[in-house]
């Protein structure tokens, strides 16, 4: 537990700093919500790299390790919390699109599904 809060931490750290060492602050609620759609925007495609490499990876453990229920077992769980994880992250996703080109026009949100 403690090595997954210092972890927390650690990125929280390393996602909130360069927000907040600006001299000036930003100048309003636009901009720090731009900022915070921009880190988003670079961060949730890792997010979701690593949950299909968690979906594959149970999957894998599923096909190799047929015989052993246990293994099995477990390459079921890695699975659905791949899925689990990969659906959240869409729909945070999509929802924070929503709500950037509901309040704020229909510019770009910082980020887009497709390249």
């Amino acid at each position: 537990m403690k090595k997954n809060l210092k972890l927390f931490i650690f990125f929280a750290l390393t996602l909130g700093v360069p927000l907040s060492v600006h001299a000036q602050g930003p100048s309003s609620i636009r901009v720090f919500l731009e900022q915070l759609t921009g880190i988003f925007g670079n961060v949730i495609p890792l997010i979701i790299a690593l949950a299909i490499l968690a979906f594959f990876w149970g999957l894998a453990k599923l096909v190799l390790h047929a015989g052993n229920e246990d293994k099995r077992s477990e390459g079921k769980r890695i699975m659905i919390w791949g899925i689990i994880a990969l659906f959240v992250i869409l729909s945070l996703w999509g929802i924070i699109a929503l709500i950037s080109q509901t309040f704020f026009g229909s510019g770009d949100p910082g980020y887009s599904l497709l390249p």
